[in-house]
């Protein structure tokens, strides 16, 4: 799949590996399919006819959750692009921020045993990673705000906090911000996206957009700092320290270059009215609050960066979504930040290469089939929907337990969740009961794992309430 250094989804006329095809925003016709892509669906096919009908439902999930695996690279391809892309955007006048959750500090000890170290609480911290231009010497200069808090809830809220006091303390202010994340929910969800629109009137700053990666990928920069802080951490530890609080973290991760470290306290409030929802927020991965004169108070959202058509949410739809709720703006308390004493800087010459896959190419199969048009985009993917909940019928239920309690008491009489699968199927070719009662083998599965967990506890009581007697 190819994409220019500009962020634009390049044709090609092979199904398989046409990135504007898998994102459903190519109109042209693709005549080929690639022989290693087509020869994977001819591997399942195979292995169909080789083990038996009985493993078909089986394979064909596992092939789903395969195309869902390459639709999440093929997104991951195009998004890694868009952020060099956002930073070529990067003025003097603007701000490109990442922001990432580093996993909970615990406390720690050069002298702690194995019984010290469970039971701990330890602290939450979220960096907030700014890039920004130095035209003058022509680079990036970078800064990381590091907050460390007792407050361990990683939600809205806590981001919110954060990224007001990040604001508050860049001097000077950016006239604009875009930001990029992981899709988490602290940070993908509809209470943080009212928060941004409120932006232009808090800080006189444009919320120019917020880019939603996928999970795990293209955040190399912040990731980068999250590993010298463990290391930092680790290092101060074995220098014999301990860090039993937050002035130990600042002091021990001080020396990184660009990091400025705050203690946070979000000032939670558990009174809030609940919210409703953005309908369909979990697959829109580019948000934009328009600043036009008619469009003021608008929310944008599309399923890619330069994919799909807008969405818009218009203030009297955002007005039905916060019911009740008053988005009001963050008030944290925290302390100063510590001023880091080296600099972090990077070129303005991006290495902006093309990823391209090569192609052999053949004609149309099997692929035609499976790549249709916007295949990779997440609304698409049949991995995130779930079933409608089917209970177990209370004739398939006592057939079961029947099944069940005879393996007990005969061990050689004991079925696997296939063979109790194959006897209901018996049974409702008998007419007994409807074939569409007969649940899928790993429904049978995990009830056996259920009705045996309850039928040892129901023994062990009986027992006991025997020894008693």
């Amino acid at each position: 799949m190819e994409v220019t250094s500009n962020g634009i989804a390049v044709h090609n006329s092979c199904i398989s590996h046409c990135i504007r095809h898998a994102f459903g925003a190519c109109d042209l016709d693709h005549p080929v399919t690639c022989t290693k892509c087509e020869s994977l669906f001819v591997f399942f096919e195979e292995l169909k006819a080789a083990i038996g009908e009985q493993y078909s439902e089986t394979l064909d999930e596992y092939q789903q959750k395969l195309i869902a695996w390459m639709a999440h690279h093929a997104r991951k391809t195009y998004l890694n692009i868009h952020v060099r892309t956002n930073l070529e955007e990067l003025d003097e006048e603007g701000a490109v921020i990442i922001v990432d959750y580093k996993m909970k500090i615990l406390p720690q000890s050069s002298r702690e045993t194995k019984t010290e170290f469970f039971g701990k609480r330890g602290w939450s911290l979220h960096s907030v990673l700014v890039y920004t231009k130095n035209t003058e010497q022509n680079q990036l200069d970078i800064q990381v705000f590091d907050h460390w808090s007792n407050d361990t809830h990683q939600d809205a809220w806590f981001t919110a906090s954060s990224l007001h006091t990040v604001i508050e303390t860049m001097n000077p202010k950016p006239k604009w911000i875009t930001i990029m994340s992981d899709n988490g929910m602290h940070y993908h969800c509809t209470e943080l996206m009212l928060i941004i629109g409120q932006w232009k009137e808090w800080y006189n700053i444009i919320p120019r957009k917020w880019v939603f990666l996928e999970a795990g990928e293209a955040k190399t920069a912040i990731d980068s700092h999250h590993a010298q802080i463990s290391q930092a951490i680790k290092r101060y530890v074995k220098l014999g320290y301990d860090v039993n609080g937050g002035n130990d973290i600042e002091f021990a991760i001080k020396d990184i270059a660009g990091a400025h470290i705050a203690n946070l306290n979000p000032n939670h409030d558990n009174d809030k009215a609940k919210l409703g929802t953005i309908t369909g927020i979990s697959n829109l991965q580019e948000w934009t609050w328009p600043t036009d004169e008619e469009k003021v108070g608008y929310i944008y959202a599309r399923a890619l960066p330069g994919i799909g058509k807008w969405k818009e949410w218009s203030p009297e739809k955002i007005e039905k979504i916060v019911k009740k709720q008053i988005i009001e703006k963050p008030n944290p308390t925290f302390t100063p930040h510590t001023q880091s004493t080296k600099q972090w800087t990077m070129s303005v010459s991006i290495d902006l290469t093309n990823l391209e896959n090569v192609n052999n190419r053949t004609t149309e199969t099997k692929s035609q089939l499976i790549f249709t048009s916007g295949w990779t985009l997440k609304e698409k993917e049949k991995t995130h929907q779930r079933d409608p909940m089917k209970r177990m019928s209370p004739q398939v239920k006592h057939l079961l337990e029947s099944m069940f309690h005879t393996g007990t008491a005969n061990f050689l009489q004991k079925l696997t969740a296939q063979q109790m699968q194959e006897e209901l199927l018996r049974r409702a070719e008998l007419g007994e009961i409807e074939e569409n009662d007969v649940p899928k083998v790993s429904t049978i599965t995990n009830w056996i794992s259920t009705f045996s967990r309850k039928w040892k506890e129901a023994m062990t009581l009986r027992s006991l309430e025997e020894n008693e007697n």
